[in-house]
């Protein structure tokens, strides 16, 4: 009877060890087996609203010679038109405030005069900061700041055919922005830039996981 007791109490003791055993391993196990967290990587393109005129395109006036057309003397036969920045970004996370990468925009404007026309291209590559102000799953608002080189290309197409190319390193540019969607988003930006004072788009994130 004593004996019988007794194996009961050790076999209790074992059960009792047995779990907390289990119990002390489980969250290592399910921390083993869990994937580690992947970063998601955006792939965004948009369209900005900019002005027909820009300070670089005024400063291609001053640049020709008094030997040259002057422009101002020549009598437009249309509108000034403006493709209006396009631009592609891509962006990866380096924590969950900071983002960092890099993007392309390009823009033409062009004129028609009695002698012919005058188109201008801007190309621009620039780096990319971005600071998280609020990051949630479908829903982010930003700050970023970007800077790069900026090249602009004038070609006038009338009896005095001719191409002036200039290009000049842009320090800063600041834009406010905000996201909506997880892995297919849509965004909007407000800011001073080479992309527009107002830009949209959409984008893709790659990889996206809860951050």
């Amino acid at each position: 009877m004593n004996m019988g007791k007794f194996s009961g109490i050790i076999m209790a003791c074992l059960r009792i060890s047995s779990l907390a055993v289990f119990m002390f391993l489980l969250p290592l196990l399910c921390q083993a087996q869990e994937e580690p967290e992947k970063k998601a990587i955006e792939i965004s393109a948009g369209w900005g609203y900019s002005p027909a005129y820009s300070m670089i395109e005024l400063h291609l006036y001053d640049g020709y010679s008094s030997g040259r057309v002057d422009l101002a003397e020549i009598s437009p036969v249309s509108d000034k038109y403006t493709l209006n920045p396009v631009s592609v970004e891509v962006v990866w996370p380096m924590s969950k405030k900071w983002d960092v990468g890099g993007g392309i925009t390009y823009n033409q404007i062009w004129q028609k005069f009695v002698e012919g026309s005058v188109t201008s291209y801007f190309f621009t590559a620039e780096a990319i900061i971005r600071y998280n102000i609020i990051k949630r799953d479908y829903f982010r608002l930003y700050a970023s700041a970007c800077g790069g080189p900026f090249v602009a290309t004038r070609v006038e197409r009338t009896d005095n055919p001719s191409r002036y190319t200039e290009s000049v390193f842009i320090p800063a540019e600041f834009y406010v922005g905000l996201s909506g969607g997880k892995r297919l988003f849509g965004f909007c930006e407000i800011g001073l830039g080479t992309r527009g004072g107002l830009r949209g788009g959409l984008g893709y994130r790659l990889n996206t996981s809860e951050q």
